[in-house]
């Protein structure tokens, strides 16, 4: 719950189940002030921003994911969690997706949906990455998991919509986006 901003608020939400974490997507005031501006349908106007943060009780036990401040750092760092894969054909699939022009020149820019999450340019790597970093978190709870397969999954999982949107002023869904959608392109 993107409001659970006080501790108190977090507590009652995970109800004493020690199954059930906080994930804190950390970041600048100005960075996310920047992120809010480039959004086209907005679920919080930009004004609220400085008393959320002045509210904000940063979670002691959580799950915590760095927002970036470039989207190619983002790329960057998708690539290396790529490289650190070890099925040598899970790494080459991998690294040949992230190599293939239609996809490396659009994934820096690429928004990770039209409304709700990762909204803006650049989303889509931001979100990819943020994945990524989950699903290690989720293959170190799960041994049994092959952690090869959970982290491509959350590579691939999205990797489609950088065909599916736009990513212009305003996002909106291309003719392919519309009539065969991200899962299906990708």
């Amino acid at each position: 719950a993107c409001s659970a901003l006080k501790e108190a608020y977090r507590r009652i939400l995970v109800g004493g189940r020690p199954q059930v974490r906080v994930v804190y997507l950390k970041a600048a005031k100005e960075l996310i002030r920047q992120r809010l501006a480039e959004r086209v349908h907005r679920y919080m106007p930009s004004t609220l921003l400085d008393s959320q943060f002045a509210t904000l009780e940063e979670p002691a036990e959580a799950l915590v994911v760095e927002v970036l401040t470039t989207p190619d750092a983002a790329v960057a760092q998708i690539r290396e969690l790529c490289e650190r894969v070890h099925d040598t054909h899970v790494k080459q699939l991998l690294l040949a997706v992230l190599d293939d022009p239609s996809i490396a020149g659009e994934l820096p820019r690429a928004p990770a949906a039209k409304a709700v999450h990762h909204a803006y340019r650049g989303g889509l790597a931001e979100h990819l990455l943020s994945s990524m970093r989950l699903a290690n978190r989720v293959a170190d709870h799960y041994p049994m998991a092959d952690r090869d397969l959970v982290v491509a999954g959350a590579l691939l999982h999205d990797i489609g919509k950088v065909r599916e949107l736009t990513n212009g002023h305003g996002i909106e869904y291309t003719d392919e986006g519309r009539l065969v959608g991200h899962l299906v392109i990708a």
